[in-house]
């Protein structure tokens, strides 16, 4: 319940930062139109098709992961019964929480708005100035750098994305199914988070 209500956290604040990111063009679009001079306001028009074409995605980015969200919000309460389903669903909303990440991270403003750009248009996120993918990897170690426990709910998840033994789990336990460390990571953030299970 904890990583549910941390991660959709995470991701509205970081959609409430995305949406700033073009604050400085939207300013500058309506000091343009406040001019009252129609003369200057048609010169510098094409000036802002650029701008207010960015901020549409932007819109467009935030509106598409919030529905995400909401889904997923409703999923979880209908198989709340299902704990496969619901660690996978989980899995989709960190999937979300590293790409905003990924996202806000980026200063190059150029290239953060082409990510936007491809994001809405269903294209994958290549490297700046580079053909290759962006891969789940790199976006999740640069989460887990900001939360910590990105990466261990991540890779734990993404055992009940594709067949695994994780299914077994009303007669093989999970966590007797992976290494020391990566149990210990988990129960670590359970203890902390939660005050147990109780552990030496």
């Amino acid at each position: 319940m904890y990583f549910r209500m941390k991660t959709r956290k995470s991701i509205n604040q970081g959609m409430e930062e995305v949406e700033q990111i073009t604050k400085a063009d939207r300013n500058a679009c309506h000091a343009l139109c406040r001019k009252g001079k129609a003369r200057a306001t048609l010169r510098r028009l094409s000036s802002t098709v650029r701008p207010i074409e960015n901020m549409n995605n932007i819109l467009t980015f935030c509106r598409q992961v919030r529905a995400r969200s909401a889904e997923n919000r409703q999923a979880m309460s209908a198989v709340r019964t299902l704990p496969g389903q619901m660690v996978s669903i989980l899995r989709q909303e960190l999937d979300s929480l590293v790409r905003v990440v990924f996202l806000l991270s980026q200063s190059d403003r150029t290239y953060r708005t082409k990510l936007i750009e491809d994001s809405v248009a269903g294209r994958r996120w290549n490297r700046r100035n580079s053909k290759h993918s962006v891969t789940d990897r790199e976006m999740v170690e640069l989460a887990d750098t900001l939360h910590g426990w990105t990466k261990s709910v991540y890779s734990f998840g993404c055992a009940f994305i594709h067949l695994s033994s994780f299914h077994d789990h009303q007669v093989r336990d999970p966590l007797d199914q992976i290494s020391v460390e990566e149990r210990d990571a988990i129960l670590a953030h359970l203890r902390y988070y939660h005050g147990g299970p109780p552990g030496p």
